[in-house]
């Protein structure tokens, strides 16, 4: 089977070949060198041969090139393409060897036309260096320039934006010292992925993406550049909407093309055909990805409307399959509903009707696609006339609770566990800590409930905090209550489609920048009803604390915007269901800097770190080498400020490095939200994962609030931490962060080394086994042999605190 790189390469190579001129494929072959350029259209026609693998046959094809390019894989398997790749000291320039010494060059960078991609060299695979481009339609707009002796050299915010017009022109304003600056720009070229943008009064070139444009001014723009009674222009355009993805606009105008040049029609017909085999292959993947992000009503609902016309079996066996799942899977659901009740029915024992009927009712209310498996046990099994009606009710009720892996043939054992997951709600509902202790005392008496037990109940408990009359897709601001804490904390949310408790969601901690507010913030992610964005479309919750005062213009680098967003974090933790390994950190602007700051103070909240324009600086500067223990994505404008060179001290020793990080630069842009990159975003995110329990770190510490850093928690900082004082900039002389590091070892020995007068040493089962004897030592001394258990009353207060279902801690050890 090919991938969809491959069939995306092999379509467009067949369309190019059934839309070029008549003659024969040898005679096209023979002119392979032939460059053909034409005033408005111009597209090279050199062909080379490309075989690739079509399901089960081989087929030849004719690819245009139109020059050389290089890919890149970064080390999430994401695949860059630009021009050759180039080995660099640094992303300044500014890198130099020393005295004596040989240039390094550790940092990959290919540039794309529109930006600049950097990337460790040692972990960037270099998938060709020198491969052919294949050629793309392009067409050129003509404009008139004049009195451009001025360069752009910098850009701020801008004041304001236009529209571009139907020939491909608008106007910014861009606030500088001495007032606004008025820029008139225009598009000159425009391809299926890039508009190249200059400006007409000033010198500024740079690219858009293609896809920032209404599909409506685009259309204006190209009929500016083409003559309709030309057919090649015709064709050409044609072929610029299928390479830019634009199916619908291709089909639109093929059609016209086959009325107004009826000797096209035949060819027309043919092309539809394997455009209509293409947007299939699109809308099959749109309808897997909703899958994914739990969305199985619109799922659903795809299938039923999916076009049938003219497409291959292979694609109307898997929307068929596709769909059946879900026929069966709705009445494996209705089924159920019934035999529960059935089988109730069933029952003469009144103490266990009497358990059973709020489990039914949840089971009933809460029944759906995503928690349907949990009772695969009890549907395999539902038809066996060897089990009792009790045994099936107890798969059904059992599995509810702990999955279906882990469901029980025996009553009573459902009922109790039941009971425990009750009480265990409790405990982790209630404010008072004697209350607490009472609960958890009564939990701990019920017969054959272990910790081990507890740990499954955990995972399938619904949320910590009950929140009704959600609306997804629309925000919601949320008010924090907790006793614990003394900080007024308030965050934005907005859910995705069809959001349940049943689906574990990815997540993204927005911060705003300065000029504007934590709701623009969501909506840049996420959308609006009207306009849903690409949160709700992947299936990502998205949170936007209020982590400065309202009418803050500028980070402070302050412990409690930390804390703020810690407890925002908790808290969307507790009350959604969210993936805990999948949680990313973004910021734009004022937010990008928190992110910077945040992101290498605690690494492990975080399974990926998006500083959009942001700038790292103050404590960055000695908590760099924490940011090796997540994963980075920064977003940055060539001409932004002074970022790049704000940044370059911190990214260069990140490349350098080879910590997980990219950094993409846009060439000739400013300060700017970069909604472009998005698509990247959520792909790149797809793929990262929280280090959860790293063997070992080693973490610099200059603040007395930065104290907990994975499975370790301090307090009694020494003087070089409480009396630390950074200045706003400049490197400050006598400040020296003070070093924690943790250990595993494979002996089952904890190593610590901190300057910190109490230590304390969360374990989990995860990195330590509790059947061996555990060594701790801190600071060289032996401080702690001996065999472990898992303390209940632990476990619970820090799932209680902190509302990670998927970082479960079964012990405590207190090192003064």
């Amino acid at each position: 089977m090919i991938n969809d790189r491959q069939f995306w390469i092999l379509s467009i190579a067949r369309e190019r070949v059934l839309m070029a001129s008549s003659q024969p494929v040898e005679q096209l072959e023979k002119s392979r060198t032939n460059v053909l350029s034409r005033t408005v259209v111009q597209r090279t026609t050199r062909f080379r041969w490309c075989t690739l693998l079509a399901a089960v046959s081989v087929v030849s094809l004719l690819v245009a090139d139109s020059g050389r390019c290089g890919e890149i894989e970064l080390q999430n398997g994401m695949v860059i393409q630009g021009k050759r790749p180039l080995a660099l000291q640094s992303i300044d320039g500014t890198a130099r060897p020393s005295a004596g010494e040989l240039a390094v060059h550790p940092i990959l960078m290919i540039d794309t036309g529109m930006q600049r991609f950097y990337a460790p060299r040692r972990t960037t695979k270099i998938i060709n260096s020198d491969a052919l481009l294949p050629a793309v339609d392009t067409f050129k707009l003509p404009h008139q320039i004049r009195g451009r002796q001025k360069m752009v050299k910098m850009v701020h915010r801008l004041a304001d934006v236009t529209q571009f017009d139907d020939r491909g022109r608008r106007r910014v304003t861009i606030n500088t010292p001495r007032g606004p600056m008025h820029v008139l720009q225009g598009i000159k070229e425009i391809t299926p992925r890039q508009l190249k943008v200059e400006g007409l009064n000033i010198q500024w070139e740079f690219a858009l993406a293609t896809n920032s444009v209404p599909d409506s001014v685009l259309d204006a723009m190209i009929r500016q550049a083409t003559n309709e009674h030309s057919l090649d222009d015709r064709r050409a355009i044609t072929r610029f909407y299928i390479e830019a993805e634009k199916y619908s606009l291709a089909q639109a105008e093929l059609d016209a093309i086959a009325k107004q040049f009826p000797d096209f029609r035949d060819r027309a017909e043919e092309i539809q055909l394997q455009l209509r085999q293409q947007l299939a292959l699109h809308l099959i993947n749109e309808i897997q990805l909703r899958r994914r992000a739990g969305q199985h009503l619109l799922a659903y609902a795809a299938t039923k409307r999916f076009p049938d016309v003219d497409l291959s079996s292979a694609v109307h066996d898997e929307v068929r399959q596709i769909s059946d799942e879900y026929v069966q899977a709705g009445q494996q659901i209705e089924r159920t509903k019934l035999l529960l009740g059935d089988l109730q029915a069933s029952i003469d024992n009144e103490d266990q009707v009497a358990a059973l009927a709020p489990m039914r009712s949840e089971v009933r209310a809460e029944l759906n696609f995503e928690s349907l498996s949990r009772l695969q046990a009890f549907l395999q099994l539902e038809s066996d006339e060897s089990l009792s009606a009790e045994e099936k009710l107890a798969l059904a009720y059992s599995g509810w609770v702990l999955g279906s892996a882990n469901a029980t043939t025996d009553l009573r054992t459902a009922i109790r566990l039941w009971e425990a997951r009750f009480l265990l709600m409790q405990v982790l509902r209630n404010d008072y800590p004697d209350e607490r202790l009472d609960l958890l005392d009564q939990l701990q008496q019920l017969e054959s409930i272990q910790a081990a037990t507890i740990m499954q109940l955990i995972e399938y408990l619904p949320p910590i905090i009950e929140h009704p009359g959600l609306s997804p897709g629309v925000p919601i601001r949320i008010q924090v209550s907790n006793r614990d804490s003394e900080l007024p904390v308030a965050y934005w949310v907005l859910l995705p489609n069809e959001y349940t408790s049943h689906h574990r969601y990815p997540m993204i901690v927005a911060l705003r920048p300065a000029e504007q507010t934590a709701e623009d913030e969501l909506i840049w992610w996420g959308g609006t009803p009207e306009r849903p964005g690409q949160s709700t479309r992947r299936g990502y919750i998205v949170i936007a604390p209020e982590y400065v005062e309202e009418t803050a213009r500028e980070y402070t680098h302050s412990s409690t915007s930390h804390a703020i967003v810690r407890e925002c974090l908790r808290d969307a933790r507790k009350r959604f269901s969210v993936d805990s390994d999948r949680v990313f950190l973004s910021g734009h602007g004022m937010g990008g800097d928190a992110a910077f700051d945040m992101g290498m103070t605690h690494p492990d909240w975080f399974a990926g770190i998006i500083p959009i324009t942001g700038i790292s600086k103050q404590y960055c500067m000695f908590y760099w080498e924490n940011a090796q223990y997540v994963s980075w994505y920064a977003i940055g404008g060539e001409l932004d400020r002074d970022t790049i060179h704000a940044n370059a001290r911190d990214l260069n020793r990140m490349l350098r490095h080879n910590y997980d990080v990219v950094f993409a630069e846009y060439k000739g842009r400013g300060y700017e939200s970069y909604y472009s990159e998005i698509h990247r975003l959520f792909d790149w995110m797809e793929s990262r994962r929280r280090n959860k329990f790293p063997q070992e770190f080693e973490m610099r510490v200059l603040r007395p609030a930065d104290n907990e850093f994975f499975w370790l928690q301090l307090d009694g900082m020494p003087a070089n931490v409480t009396r630390a004082v950074l200045p706003a900039s400049g490197r400050p002389s006598r400040v020296r962060p003070m070093t924690v590091v943790g250990r595993v070892n494979q002996a089952n020995t904890v190593q610590l080394t901190s300057g910190a007068a109490t230590n304390m040493v969360w374990l989990s089962r995860e990195f330590v086994d509790f059947n061996e004897r555990i060594k701790v030592t801190l600071n060289g001394r032996q401080r702690f042999n001996d065999f472990l258990t898992d303390d209940l009353q632990v476990m619970l207060e820090d799932l209680r605190v902190r509302g990670d279902r998927q970082k479960l801690y079964s012990a405590m050890l207190i090192l003064d």
